[in-house]
């Protein structure tokens, strides 16, 4: 009786199957989901890169302007309390500053390089979507925004396909990929 419903479901995955799903989809957005996870990997390794340098900045300014206020101290002696609770704020805000933005983008990157490698293997939909709304908060970091924007716009048009899915959901219960390609290939 489901077979004269136009609306009912797809049939069950056929591994020997080489053509389209029946939902009418090519697999066009399935071919880009490798693409799409190489470029997270990509993405997310030099977010992390650049999350370490901005820890390593979190302790480095500080110090530098210490350093550099030492010698420039007033007639060669210590800065007056004033200069010294000012340079305390000054530490203050560049250890939230760097030290925030460095957590940011190293959570952000470890997200990304996580969920692309899963999603080479058709896994974690939902950790993929999440890794790209995620990486726009390296907003904060000032570092990529263009690569993070366009790889989150890229990455919502491939995972909200209802192809792309299906694909993780075959990936989810247990297919392989190559049983996964076969299926979307399109020939």
């Amino acid at each position: 009786m489901s077979s004269e419903n136009p609306y009912s479901a797809p049939a069950t995955f056929d591994p020997h199957h080489q053509g389209p799903m029946l939902g009418g989809g090519s697999g066009a957005y399935v071919r880009q989901v490798k693409p799409l996870c190489i470029c997270m990997i990509i993405q997310g390794s030099l977010e992390i890169l650049v999350g370490i340098g901005y820890i390593v900045m979190a302790f480095a300014m500080p110090a530098m302007i210490f350093n550099q206020q030492a010698m420039a101290g007033p007639a060669g002696g210590p800065p007056g309390p004033i200069q010294a609770e000012q340079l305390e704020m000054i530490k203050m805000i560049l250890w939230i500053t760097y030290g925030g933005g460095g957590g940011i983008a190293i959570t952000a990157g470890i997200l990304r390089v996580v969920a692309g490698t899963r999603g080479l293997f058709y896994r974690n939909h939902t950790l993929g979507i999440v890794s790209h709304f995620f990486g726009m908060l390296n907003l904060m970091t000032c570092y990529c925004i263009p690569t993070s924007f366009g790889l989150c716009i890229w990455g919502c048009i491939v995972y909200f396909n209802f192809d792309v899915k299906q694909a993780f959901k075959l990936g989810k219960s247990g297919h392989t990929t190559a049983e996964i390609e076969a299926q979307f290939s399109g020939r």
